[in-house]
């Protein structure tokens, strides 16, 4: 299929998602920097990062009703609009701690009503097209556009910082809106039916499915092997993640470098997604491939909280962001391992209790980094966080032979 004829199919969601992701991007690397910049402590900030988990935990299932209510079109983009909104109204709460918490916790509310929502909505436009013998190459290049957003995103931040962190927000906050207007006004799912909503026995089924869940995987320990991996992951990642952007800050490097690094880095995520099968094959098998990549990833993380030589650490900060997608519980090769050993009927009620326990996951990951990064300081972060993603790479030597 040409290029030109993907476009008059979907078009419009891979402009969403280019357009999503360079909105994302553009403070990605700036979030704790900013909340440090207006003077809160790094504990203070962990609970804020702690408000958006709690959020997105408790209303999956609430405002999941939107998109059934009145389609998935209306819930991405009020869920866009709900967290542009969101972000704008923090930029204006100054460094008011409860305002910061309440207004994050609300932008947590309103990526929920994206969650699934955006996917749902990109299979049944192709669907509805006719095309979905065309399905897997379209979703490839839908999700190629966000990685060309996340190249473009941190690299505007990494120059709109120059005039202060605020600013970068503010083109976030900005741009997450006018996402969301667009959608609202332009968007199209004239296909889509109203269908009766019970959220009360949605929870109920949620919680029956949950526990029957548990029991299956407490059967199987492929699965509670894969799922105390991708805890760890989720743990250690999101400890760095908030514990490397003041610590390279302190070591000498320059706040525009993290966004220049998270562009070099997007390009580097781009073309080991792209040809994520040849990787798997030229390794032997999905495992092996999990455990040299995450290797390189840990020695990315180590290096980046130990050395003190700066073109090291930028290259460091560089390897340790473009490893990400290749080495934990996102990586092609580990979903498709986990989704072999689930079977069909199942897999939605597993990988939901998969996700609220990654969920417990960033929520530690968070809470640790403020108390670590306030008493120990921001390098101890790291290294601790990397220290746990170690334990989830030894722990790929326990999976089966495939």
């Amino acid at each position: 299929m040409k290029f030109k004829d993907e476009l008059k199919i979907v078009g419009f969601p891979y402009f969403i998602s280019l357009t999503f992701w360079i909105a994302f991007g553009i403070m990605a690397a700036y979030w704790v920097l900013y909340f440090a910049d207006i003077g809160l402590s790094f504990t203070q900030i962990g609970l804020i990062f702690i408000a958006n988990s709690i959020a997105m935990f408790l209303f999956e299932i609430p405002t999941g009703a939107v998109a059934v209510t009145f389609g998935r079109k209306v819930s991405v983009g009020l869920a866009y609009l709900t967290a542009g909104g969101a972000y704008l109204a923090m930029l204006l709460s100054g460094a008011n701690f409860w305002l910061l918490f309440c207004f994050h916790f609300i932008a947590g509310i309103g990526w929920t009503m994206e969650s699934g929502a955006f996917e749902a909505w990109f299979v049944d436009t192709v669907k509805h097209k006719k095309k979905s013998k065309h399905l897997h190459h379209l979703m490839g290049r839908w999700r190629s556009m966000g990685s060309i957003g996340f190249i473009i995103g941190p690299f505007i931040g990494a120059t709109l910082i120059g005039y202060g962190y605020d600013k970068a927000l503010l083109a976030t906050s900005l741009l997450t809106i006018c996402l969301g207007l667009t959608i609202l006004i332009f968007g199209k799912e004239i296909y889509f039916k109203k269908q009766k909503t019970h959220i009360k026995e949605n929870i109920k089924s949620t919680i029956k499915n949950a526990k029957f869940a548990i029991n299956y995987a407490k059967k199987h320990s492929t699965i509670i092997l894969l799922t105390i991996i991708s805890f760890l992951f989720i743990l250690g990642t999101t400890l760095v993640y908030s514990s490397y952007q003041p610590h390279v800050v302190n070591m000498g490097i320059k706040p525009s470098y993290i966004g220049y690094a998270l562009s070099i880095a997007g390009i580097l995520m781009a073309i080991q997604l792209n040809y994520s099968k040849k990787i798997k094959d030229f390794f032997g098998s999905n495992k092996r491939s999990l455990i040299v990549i995450s290797s390189l990833f840990v020695l990315a993380g180590i290096t980046m909280g130990l050395t003190k030589y700066i073109p090291l650490l930028f290259i460091a900060m560089i390897l340790y962001a473009g490893f990400y997608d290749m080495a934990g519980n996102q990586a092609p090769a580990f979903r498709e391992i986990l989704n072999k050993v689930i079977p069909s009927k199942h897999r939605a009620s597993i990988l939901s209790v998969s996700a609220w326990v990654g969920a417990l996951g960033f929520i530690l990951g968070d809470l640790s980094f403020g108390l670590i990064a306030d008493t120990l300081g921001p390098r101890t972060g790291v290294l601790t966080g990397v220290g746990i993603i170690l334990l989830a790479v030894l722990l790929y030597f326990k999976l089966p032979k495939e």
